[in-house]
């Protein structure tokens, strides 16, 4: 990202950290809160362990840097980070936001059923779903909120 050093009293990331791991992801956005600033975010987190092989294999192959909600918080803590709070969102929470996913990719399926590239992103996006409503108690979106 090609911002200043210091430039943000905050940082929120909702589900996107994914893409860099969280442990990266703290330690290289770091730079841009400015002293005192906070980053606020979510992850995916194993909630039980020995989950499903079918949950397991989805994870690895999407996201294979997540980790137990316990191990995230050692991750902060050993970055230095200020926990202010931690929790796991719940699962009818988690709902709500793929139930309107899940609603928009039937729509989109219909407008752009021409395009492969397009009904490949959203046949992922549904596969998500489908995981989440066989796996949910396996896993789920854990929030932080810490500050630098």
């Amino acid at each position: 990202m090609d911002f200043d050093d210091g430039t943000f009293d905050v940082i929120w990331c909702e589900s996107a950290i994914f893409f860099f791991g969280f442990e990266k992801g703290l330690k290289e956005w770091r730079k841009f809160l400015k002293k005192g600033g906070y980053m606020v975010l979510s992850d995916l987190v194993w909630l039980k362990d020995n989950p499903p092989d079918e949950v397991k294999k989805h994870w690895d192959d999407e996201y294979p840097l997540m980790k137990k909600n316990e191990e995230n918080i050692v991750i902060v803590k050993n970055l230095q980070y200020k926990l202010i709070d931690s929790f796991i969102l719940k699962k009818e929470d988690c709902w709500n936001c793929y139930s309107l996913l899940e609603k928009s990719i039937v729509e989109l399926r219909e407008k752009f059923a021409t395009n492969p590239k397009i009904l490949d992103f959203l046949e992922i996006n549904q596969r998500e779903i489908d995981i989440f409503r066989k796996y949910s108690e396996y896993y789920g979106f854990a929030f932080y909120i810490m500050q630098n």
